[in-house]
């Protein structure tokens, strides 16, 4: 199974993208490069804000359909506040019974 990555990269234009990886290093480079999603492609890769680490794809997926729900206010507050991560983390864990095995921030 392996370890799966949700992220929030920043781009150029200062907007926010979400999506999930197995391979972080190779999907940022790839995002980088303008070989990603359509969207980093016209937007442009700032940097890496924060990047989520859960088990399993389903899980990642259903944590990646719950940060794209959120808006870019909501999203800036998880990446700059540490007690609002903690919270988002304890709520999936309760609430969905899925496990954020690690969260970094870039």
């Amino acid at each position: 199974m392996g370890n799966w990555y949700i992220y929030i990269l920043r781009c150029k234009d200062d907007s926010l993208y979400t999506g999930i990886t197995n391979n972080i290093q190779k999907r940022y480079e790839k995002h980088k490069s303008g070989n990603g999603a359509k969207y980093t492609k016209i937007k442009g890769v700032k940097k890496m804000e924060i990047i989520f680490l859960s088990k399993n794809r389903s899980e990642a997926s259903k944590i990646e359909y719950i940060l794209k729900k959120k808006t870019k206010k909501n999203k800036e507050i998880l990446i700059t506040e540490e007690k609002e991560r903690i919270e988002f983390i304890k709520n999936i864990e309760k609430k969905y019974k899925m496990q954020i095995v690690e969260c970094v921030e870039k």
